[in-house]
């Protein structure tokens, strides 16, 4: 996961994205914290987004 998030914020710094914003499951603990160590914080809920199960997803967002 860490490698993938490294490729992806020097893809975003490399096109000079100013605002990265991502989905995931509030159950999802683990990638919850590595989306924190790399600076994104939690800024919303989308009430039931994932279709399979109904499960809420924490809007996290970064700026540069």
């Amino acid at each position: 996961g860490a490698a993938l998030m490294e490729h992806m914020l020097h893809e975003a710094e490399e096109r000079k994205m100013v605002l990265l914003s991502l989905e995931v499951r509030v159950s999802n603990e683990p990638a919850i914290a590595l989306y924190e160590r790399y600076g994104f914080e939690r800024v919303g809920v989308r009430k039931r987004y994932y279709s399979d199960n109904g499960e809420d997803a924490a809007v996290m967002m970064k700026r540069r």
